[in-house]
Order: structure tokens, then sequence, then C-alpha cells
């Protein structure tokens, strides 16, 4: 696992090195399954560039779609698992729009559940109106972006 050297990261590796000391059948697990946890070096944020991206990505839309509003809990998580959907179902390459018979550029979510993960919910019956506004308000306003 790589991470940068922020404090809770490093915190943590340091916890994870105690408890492991402690309990040797979690050492034994994490060398079994080839875990080790590597750190960024020190004020370089250009070494972890690829999650750091992700992040500003996920950031910049958050605030696009919220603004000033305030969501509730369920409101919050629907609208990440939205925008983690979004950011993992961009192509991977390029696409020739001019060529049908080409086949589908791979994206993040081919790895991850074997298909695009950016599909329109249904909400069928849903009685709550102001959610399923909510969610094809938030799901539009990122895609346009």
């Amino acid at each position: 696992m790589w991470s940068d050297n922020g404090t809770t990261f490093v915190g943590a590796s340091r916890e994870l090195q105690q408890l492991k000391a402690i309990q040797p059948t979690i050492a034994e697990q994490l060398e079994a399954n080839g875990t080790e946890w590597h750190f960024i070096p020190p004020h370089s944020p250009n070494f972890g560039g690829l999650w750091e991206a992700g992040v500003k990505s996920t950031k910049f839309h958050l605030k696009r779609v919220i603004g000033d509003a305030t969501l509730t809990y369920e409101e919050l998580t629907t609208l990440l698992s939205q925008i983690e959907a979004c950011l993992n179902s961009r192509p991977m390459s390029t696409i020739n729009v001019d060529d049908p018979g080409e086949p589908m550029p791979l994206k993040p979510g081919h790895f991850l559940i074997g298909e695009p993960l950016a599909n329109v919910p249904d909400y069928g019956n849903s009685s709550n109106a102001c959610y399923k506004s909510f969610g094809d308000v938030g799901l539009t306003s990122i895609w346009l972006r």
C-alpha cells in the first residue's frame, strides 16, 4: 500500500507495526498476502499523482454539485457513489467515434466489476420524490462537467 506522509497515515502505520508485534497471526497474514506499507518521499505530492488527481476530481464534483446545500448522510454517500461511478467509467484510452464497430475502450469499472459503473439509477416507484429529484440533478450535473 502506498500513501503520503500525512500524520494519519504515519500514525496508522506505527499502530499496525505495534499490533503486528503483539499479534503474530496478524503479521503472518499480512506477510502471506505480501502486504507492505510504503510512503512517498516527504513534501513530494507529485509522487502520488494518480491518486491525488482522483481526490482533486472528487472534490471538484462535490463542490459543483453540492454548492451551499446541506446534505444528509444518506444523500452524501449516494452522491459520493455516483461520483465514484462516473470517475471509474471514464475511458482509459481514446475513443474512435468514426468507427462504430470498434470495441468499447477499457474503463476502470471493467477491472472492478467487469463492466462500466455509471448506469442511470432506476428509482422505480420510489415514494421519496426529493431523493429521486436530487439523484437525477446530481448525476446529470456530474456528467455535464
